[in-house]
Parts: structure tokens; sequence; C-alpha cells
């Protein structure tokens, strides 16, 4: 099976950060952005978070510190939305991401940007209540992935060469997806959990035929298992003898069970 991983929508991330001021250099880059009039201090209140980092996910993928670099540029400019509804009347945007910087706390890489809601607004000071109250506590980001690969074979994820699944073990070794390129960001959200540090992820739904990355991961295993299956004469392949050796208890438990 060969998967271009440019038609990946993936979403994730964890954990609000504190209110930044709307001095001159923010209320700058919030007008870069072309609103009809420009805004000022007075009509705007910012607040920032912690959106990805390069840790192990729930999904056994991670971010490396160049995609995060690539995170941060991208985010700029676009919307936040609340859950990551955006097909719906009422899905439009409740504020704006307009700054972000990768940053190093304790040794994690993490990409912080900052947005800002407009005072003027109704809904405003409603979510600003849950924010600053910790109610709403997390956002999660929504991107296109350009490519990851396997941290034992250093080959495309999604590959013919590459035989490996994300969070299996081979020989004792975990493998991990490492999503090295970002096409696009599309959004980033409030939401009531975020992806990191062992919390849900945020999946996009399939949409226009599409496929998450979950679902490239269990039709990897699916195409995996019938490999397994066509091979039924003749000399062993490598993969049936990696099968009969090195793949873990929980792999094959986990394969016999989906078939």
């Amino acid at each position: 099976m060969s998967v271009a991983l440019d038609d990946l929508l993936i979403r994730t991330a964890p954990i609000s950060e504190r209110a930044a001021a709307a001095d001159a250099s923010a209320l700058a880059k919030i007008n870069a952005l072309g609103p009809p009039a420009p805004l000022t201090a007075a009509d705007v209140v910012i607040r920032g978070a912690l959106i990805a980092n390069d840790q192990v996910d729930a999904y056994a993928t991670r971010f490396t510190p160049e995609a995060l670099q690539q995170i941060a540029a991208m985010i700029v400019g676009q919307p936040m939305m609340r859950n990551h509804v955006t097909y719906s009347a009422e899905a439009l945007p409740v504020a704006r991401w307009f700054d972000a910087e990768p940053v190093t706390i304790d040794g994690i890489n993490w990409v912080r940007a900052w947005f800002y809601m407009m005072t003027a607004d109704e809904e405003t000071a409603s979510l600003l209540a849950r924010i600053d109250g910790a109610v709403i506590r997390e956002v999660s980001l929504a991107w296109w992935l350009g490519g990851m690969t396997c941290s034992i074979c250093d080959q495309d994820a999604f590959g013919d060469a590459c035989p490996h699944l994300p969070g299996e073990k081979y020989a004792g070794i975990a493998c991990v997806g490492v999503m090295g390129s970002i096409r696009s960001v599309e959004e980033c959200s409030l939401v009531w959990k975020g992806g990191q540090y062992g919390t849900k992820i945020e999946m996009a739904e399939a949409r226009d035929a599409r496929l998450t990355l979950v679902r490239r991961i269990a039709q990897k295993r699916t195409d995996l298992l019938k490999k397994l299956e066509s091979v039924t004469e003749g000399p062993e392949s490598a993969l049936r003898k990696w099968w009969a050796g090195e793949a873990s208890a929980e792999l094959k438990a986990w394969y016999n069970k989906a078939g």
C-alpha cells in the first residue's frame, strides 16, 4: 500500500496559557491581518496557548522540532473555532490567532501562540469567563500532514517498505510515527480535552473521501494481514519470517482479534 500523506487532516493539543497585553507590537500583528479598520487596545482581548509539542502522543506519533517551526509560522492568521466544528450554520470563528513562536519549557519543545477576541462581541465575555476560570482550558490544532516516517526503519510510515505500526514493539523497541512535515494549518479550536500527554486526540472526520490518520493505520494493519494470508506455498517471505519470530505477542493478538 502506498499512501500520500498530504491529504491527512489531524488534530491534537493541550493547555491554555496566560493573558497577554494588547501592546503596540501585538496590535501591529493583529492589524497586519487586515481588519477593515485598525483595531485598538480597547477593541481586543488577548490570550495565549501552548498548542503542540514534540512528545509522543496517545497515537504513538510525535512532531519534530522542524514541524513545530512550521506550525508556528502557519497558525498565524488562522481562526479559533469551537470543537473543530466548521460545517454548520453556527460554525464561525470566535477568535483569531495572530502570533506564535517555538519555545522550550522544561526540556520540551512547544509552539506557543496568541489569539485575540473582540470586546464588542457578545460571546467574548462568556468565553473569557470560562477560559479565565479554567472551565475551558485546552485547545486543539487541526492541520494537514505533509509526511510521517517510521522511527524504526526511517521509511515512509505508510509505504510498502515499512512493515511497522505506531504503538507496537519490535524486538522490544516501540514504533513511533515521526511527523516531520506540515503542509498547512487549518484552525485551532477551544476543546474540552486536547490530544497530547495521553489526553484524547481530536481526530478529523473523513471528508471528501479522505481518511484520518487512525483509519490509515488501521488500513495498513489490514493490508499487512492480507500479505500474511497470501503466503501459502513456496519459500517463506521476509514478512512471514518476521511474523514467526520478532512480531510481539501483543501485535499477533491484535491481528488475530481483528481478523
